[in-house]
């Protein structure tokens, strides 16, 4: 719940935790790109907040209890900044000192985290259907969204089964790798793309992992034309995803969902099931997410005709909620009708805005 609150905030920092290394990263990449306009205004930023919400960050990527030396150390911030920083926190119950004189996540951060995950429309929305996924798949599913060059885990379900991905939320995953990171990267302008890769360095996480550049890209596209991608052991050994990009209405907010397991339990015919029955899923969440944002929202933020999701996906998804239960099959029997509808939604969102 904590993340629910802390993934809809900015800073200048970003934290990466890989196996017991922490280390900070200042880059305006990470900066979520739907608040990135917002701090164009004119405003004064209050860098005490920067740090406390990167103190914040640290002691709950990594899990463990912090001293004010560790932080200082971790962080490379000022003793006297951190030290009343952490106790200002401490006293406001957001951070908790116990009598080993280490910091904890405090009950009110779990209070206001819990308030923002109950008000958070895309995690209600989609919820019900990661429950669906693990299911009747057995894998672990996840929904997770763009924040510069990482895919932040914002919900997961895997109760359904004993076995269980070691992913939790709030968990911050590069998007140069791996199923989830694909998807979200699919749904980002060509021009960001290859920016984005340009300026990259790719890591091999496995033997597997694809390093080149143009290789990544070519997967990346692939995807746009086949609504899904496969990870086979390219972000952790022995684990499979299947992941598909989501339309949340907004060009500048990216979302996918992706289930994960162990290679050996996704084999022959699962895997075009399961990639089939994702995609139906994300299809299924498409339709909410439109219906919610409004018919202008759709036409704008949709990707593109000749890129984004399949075309047939995508059709079905907006002509679902607007000509009825009959639009998917419309945009399977009758492609150039929904091309036309497609078309028709595109020129009233732009005679609206003229």
């Amino acid at each position: 719940m904590v993340f629910a609150l802390l993934f809809c905030l900015t800073t200048d920092y970003s934290l990466t935790y890989m196996e017991n290394d922490c280390s900070l990263e200042r880059t305006a990449h990470d900066k979520p790109q739907f608040l990135w306009e917002i701090m164009k205004a004119s405003f004064k930023r209050v860098p005490a907040l920067d740090k406390s919400l990167a103190i914040l960050e640290l002691i709950a990527l990594v899990g463990i209890p912090f001293s004010i030396n560790e932080v200082v150390k971790k962080l490379r911030l000022n003793k006297s900044t951190v030290f009343n920083i952490m106790h200002t926190l401490a006293d406001l119950n957001v951070l908790d000192r116990g009598p080993d004189g280490l910091f904890r996540l405090g009950t009110r951060l779990y209070v206001l985290g819990s308030a923002a995950a109950k008000g958070n429309g895309l995690i209600q929305t989609v919820h019900p259907y990661l429950v669906e996924i693990n299911r009747k798949t057995k894998l672990s599913a996840f929904l997770g969204i763009r924040s510069g060059l990482k895919a932040i885990i914002i919900d997961k379900v895997d109760t359904a089964f004993d076995l269980k991905i070691s992913s939790e939320v709030g968990m911050r995953l590069s998007i140069l790798a791996g199923a989830g990171g694909k998807a979200l990267m699919s749904m980002l302008p060509d021009e960001e793309i290859d920016r984005v890769l340009a300026e990259a360095h790719l890591k091999a996480y496995t033997s597997k992992t694809i390093t080149d550049k143009t290789a990544f890209r070519e997967a990346v596209f692939r995807l746009r034309e086949e609504g899904v991608t496969i990870d086979r052991e390219e972000y952790i050994d022995g684990i499979i995803a299947l992941a598909v990009p989501l339309n949340t209405c907004r060009t500048d907010f990216q979302a996918a969902i992706w289930a994960a397991g162990l290679s050996q339990h996704v084999v022959g015919e699962k895997v075009p099931v399961f990639s089939e029955f994702l995609k139906d899923m994300a299809a299924e969440i498409n339709s909410r997410l439109e219906a919610a944002a409004g018919p202008f929202a759709v036409a704008d933020a949709a990707p593109p005709l000749d890129g984004g999701l399949p075309f047939d996906h995508r059709v079905k998804a907006v002509l679902k909620p607007r000509i009825g239960p009959e639009g998917k099959a419309q945009a399977d029997e009758k492609p150039e009708q929904a091309r036309k509808v497609w078309e028709q939604l595109r020129s009233r969102q732009r005679r609206h805005r003229a």
